[in-house]
């Protein structure tokens, strides 16, 4: 299950065989954003001929959106009976990206 999509949480949840939670700080994810803007212009999932530029909406979205909603999302998380995992770096993401055998 990806994104956050709060309206049909429950739904989604209910019919998950597991949860891995993204929970990492606000800052980290801020510079991430930044870097991969500016600077990974070639990455996944960009459109061909598009402008990649900071968008104050976006960052709008992770200093104070974000936030907000992980609080929710993790109380909700923790009443469910399904496996869980939580995630609370990118040092911790990339070591399970390594385990699984992702890139």
């Amino acid at each position: 299950m990806y994104g956050n999509y709060a309206a049909c949480r429950p739904q989604r949840i209910a019919r998950a065989t597991g949860v891995i939670l993204m929970d990492t700080p606000v800052v980290p994810n801020l510079l991430r954003y930044v870097r991969r803007t500016l600077l990974e212009t070639n990455r996944t999932g960009t459109v061909e001929g598009a402008a990649e530029r900071i968008g104050l909406s976006m960052i709008q979205h992770i200093l104070i959106g974000q936030p907000r909603r992980q609080h929710s999302l993790r109380k909700t998380v923790r009443q469910d009976p399904i496996p869980r995992l939580r995630i609370t770096s990118m040092r911790s993401l990339n070591q399970r990206y390594a385990r699984w055998g992702l890139e």
